[in-house]
């Protein structure tokens, strides 16, 4: 394969326009949910997100909100990395052989993902963060 590269700012504003408020107005619309927050490292590509979403919230009459000021690197504060790991593992598990067979796994990952995997990503991470106010050693695991 080829090795990874950091995302350029374009491409990231390309994610959020084409991928990202699409997908979590459509997620959140079917859960009764009209407002969310969108939560981001600090990474430098991700300092126009609040001008990208604030253009998507007046063309769309949405309530995005950007979370702001999260640490950088953080994954354990972070259950979207979590939930990342496991469908990484889930797919690799799988081994796919071409191209195409990766980009259908990676599809038919997501709907392997449950309410319960999610719920237990964000429990994980209020012990984390719990313990990041008490300033206690994190665990590995």
């Amino acid at each position: 394969g080829q090795l990874a590269k950091n995302i350029t700012a374009s491409e990231y504003k390309e994610v959020l326009n084409t991928t990202l408020l699409p997908e979590g107005k459509r997620l959140f619309t079917v859960q009764g949910i009209s407002s969310w927050t969108c939560q981001q490292d600090n990474d430098p590509t991700h300092k126009k997100a609040p001008d990208i979403v604030k253009q998507w919230n007046e063309q769309e009459g949405s309530s995005v909100q950007v979370l702001a000021n999260w640490p950088p690197n953080s994954p354990d504060l972070n259950p979207i990395e979590n939930l990342f790991s496991k469908w990484k593992g889930w797919v690799k598990s799988r081994r796919p052989a071409s191209e195409a067979e990766l980009m259908q796994l990676i599809e038919q990952g997501s709907t392997g993902i449950t309410q319960e995997d999610c719920s237990g990503f964000y429990r994980r991470m209020l012990g984390f963060v719990g313990q990041c106010i008490n300033r206690e050693p994190i665990p590995d695991g």
